[in-house]
């Protein structure tokens, strides 16, 4: 990833792409962040960033879907039965609520499953909830009558949120052919099922589906990044040239924003 930094000063405020860095420390990090801000889209701010600099923040969201920002021309959702009540959601104060796929797919903070909230969910239309992080109430999301899964479940071999700047992606470019094949370890395996579950295809997580990190943010927004770069692949066959580049792509913004 190419990051021009001619432009900041350290003498008084510093400013990288209209956004205010505090401090000389901050540089590294706040520019990597920018990058990704202005590349990717306004969803990879935090919430309490959004609040503290929505006086400054010029990139807006032009979309409520935000799954329109990866369409493909020609793209067609598939038709389905299913109604959230997108309100209800927001009512709950739902920290980094983002309709993905409208009444099929939504993302967020980690639930507090308490009773209220878990049955407030459900009365929405969400039918399973998915964790990118395993949730310590899986029983009380599972006693409300919500399905429940994460990476660590979702296939024979876990996944963690951390895989994603690992050997996961980079095998797959390597090897695209284990696409279709697998690989040793089962984690190719395992990715092609979250890629299943959150297209709707996997019949232990029914649609709708509430999915998400510990915060909503950062790790929830690379996951889904990664879904939507392979959301719409054969995956009985090799990964295609253009999946592979833009794999190497994005892997190669993810070692720029993991090494600070």
């Amino acid at each position: 990833m190419n990051i021009n930094c001619s432009s900041v000063s350290f003498r008084g405020d510093l400013v990288y792409k209209d956004r205010y860095i505090p401090s000389k420390q901050d540089i590294t990090h706040d520019v990597i962040r920018a990058h990704f801000e202005e590349k990717l889209g306004p969803y990879f701010y935090y919430i309490d960033q959004i609040a503290k600099e929505k006086q400054t923040m010029h990139l807006k969201p032009q979309k409520k879907n935000t799954d329109d920002y990866w369409k493909k021309p020609g793209y067609t959702q598939k038709e389905n039965n299913y109604k959230v009540d997108f309100s209800k959601l927001q009512k709950l104060g739902l920290p980094a609520l983002r309709e993905r796929r409208q009444n099929e797919l939504y993302s967020g903070f980690q639930l507090r499953c308490t009773p209220e909230e878990l049955d407030s969910v459900k009365k929405a239309g969400i039918k399973s909830v998915f964790g990118l992080v395993p949730y310590y109430e899986k029983d009380a999301v599972e006693k409300s009558g919500l399905v429940y899964k994460d990476l660590a479940t979702v296939s024979s071999t876990p996944l963690s949120v951390f895989d994603i700047n690992g050997d996961l992606i980079q095998n797959l470019i390597k090897h695209p052919e284990i696409y279709a094949n697998g690989n040793s370890d089962g984690k190719t395996d395992s990715l092609k099922m979250f890629v299943k579950t959150l297209n709707g295809d996997n019949p232990d997580v029914p649609l709708p589906i509430y999915f998400g990190c510990h915060n909503g943010t950062d790790r929830t927004f690379l996951w889904y990044h990664l879904y939507t770069i392979l959301k719409d692949e054969d995956m009985d066959k090799p990964l295609s040239q253009e999946k592979v580049r833009e794999l190497a792509e994005f892997a190669s913004d993810l070692d720029d924003y993991f090494r600070w």
